[in-house]
């Protein structure tokens, strides 16, 4: 944030360097990261899907490795 011009980002890299500042800051971050999910839908972000398995005709082996290049 020092190196980005401005009063105001220049003021918050400093508070920054200050560690209970920086440990208030994260513990914060991680308050609002690990937020349980709201009921009655799933957490933002998070897209419900479906997946279907697919049998490989060759009965599932794996391709044959290139060599190395030289």
């Amino acid at each position: 944030l020092l190196i980005l011009p401005g009063f105001l980002t220049d003021a918050l890299g400093l508070l920054l360097l200050i560690p209970w500042v920086r440990r208030g800051v994260g513990y914060g971050l991680l308050r609002v990261a690990l937020k349980p999910a709201r009921p009655g839908g799933p957490a933002p972000g998070v897209v419900d899907g479906e997946f279907e398995e697919v049998r490989r005709p060759d009965g599932g082996k794996p391709p044959p490795r290139l060599p190395p290049a030289p």
